[in-house]
């Protein structure tokens, strides 16, 4: 069985404290590089768990130091905002859908996205709270659909999720997700005229269509007669590594931080989001989950890498579940363990 990721929990949770502490007398760089000596150490004791790459341990210990530094405010930086350890970007998934949950932004962006519409007000959907890729349950039968920030404007329902990796299954996806939108906000007993026109918006790092363009918009057409069947389903699709001449001027900024990180101090706008993305990198707790997500997701693409070179496809259907089970024993979350596993909430509930 591999305990690695639970490993890793251990010491953040045990020596991590520790170290920290022991940081506080020593101060400075001369501590890290001590507890990372200490670290390198532990990575040797624990090469059991570890037998294929001690040293990614080791990095992952000093990660989650440096984390914990830079809200003791060890880790500062200089004046202009720099510090030493790793920073989230607004492009992962889970620091994406924490700095949506400020409606000015997502008001701003669907303003921008779609010029000349006014976004006078946003709910959340009391029991769908803005909670980082919330879950909404369509069916005892049914999957569970993972939406980064799901609202509801005044006359309109969204979806905005953050794609980082290309993703094949994107058209198929978009279908469900429409579906299971409407299923959600029409309420039942209520006539098909009552439900809203829903947006599923795809911001990807890369083009899926390798087209160059910026902005992918479909929506059901007759393809004899371009007749449009006027269902009010849209899904739009957001390309920003397209060329910069193809993007619109009211999303240049965004394209520019999104896909390189570059505030642009004259746009309000993106330097609110930028200001979300730097406060929500000082909540020690929170990048913590964001590292120990992204340890998930390497250790669960090793395995199954390991297993498919070895013929081994059972053996690592077994490892998953094993993860899986290991992972819901230590509290982490059912959606963030289908999400790196591939398990359904329901097959986790049965470990």
């Amino acid at each position: 069985m591999d305990n690695s990721l639970l490993a890793v929990r251990d010491i953040n949770h045990k020596s991590i404290v520790v170290g920290v502490k022991f940081l506080e007398g020593l101060g400075g760089l001369l501590g890290v590089v001590i507890f990372t000596f200490a670290c390198r150490i532990l990575s040797e004791i624990f090469s059991p768990c570890f037998p294929h790459y001690p040293l990614h341990f080791l990095l992952v210990c000093f990660r989650i130091v440096l984390q914990n530094l830079y809200s003791l405010g060890l880790a500062r930086g200089s004046e202009t905002g720099g510090n030493f350890m790793t920073k989230y970007k607004f492009s992962n998934k889970l620091m994406f859908a924490l700095v949506m949950q400020d409606e000015e932004i997502c008001a701003e962006f669907i303003q921008r996205l779609f010029p000349g519409k006014k976004v006078k007000s946003i709910t959340f959907p009391n029991d769908i709270q803005i909670t980082p890729e919330k879950t909404i349950v369509t069916g005892v039968l049914s999957k569970s659909v993972r939406l980064d920030v799901l609202f509801e404007g005044e006359t309109e329902v969204y979806d905005i999720e953050m794609q980082v990796e290309t993703e094949p299954e994107l058209p198929k996806r978009s279908r469900y997700y429409h579906t299971s939108m409407d299923t959600h906000f029409l309420k039942k007993g209520k006539p098909y005229k009552d439900l809203k026109p829903s947006y599923v918006i795809f911001i990807c790092m890369k083009d899926p269509f390798e087209k160059g363009e910026a902005i992918y918009q479909f929506q059901m057409i007759d393809k004899n007669l371009q007749l449009q069947l006027n269902d009010e389903t849209y899904t739009i699709i957001l390309a920003i590594d397209c060329p910069k001449g193809k993007i619109p001027k009211e999303l240049e900024t965004f394209f520019t931080y999104v896909g390189r990180d570059e505030v642009d101090e004259h746009d309000a706008f993106v330097k609110r989001i930028h200001e979300k993305v730097e406060e929500v990198n000082r909540d020690a707790e929170v990048t913590e989950i964001m590292t120990l997500e992204e340890e998930l997701k390497i250790r669960w693409h090793y395995g199954y890498d390991e297993g498919k070179a070895a013929g081994l496809e059972k053996g690592a259907a077994q490892k998953q579940r094993e993860i899986a089970k290991n992972l819901k024993h230590a509290g982490i979350p059912l959606d963030v363990i289908a999400e790196n596993t591939g398990l359904t909430a329901e097959e986790i509930e049965n470990l």
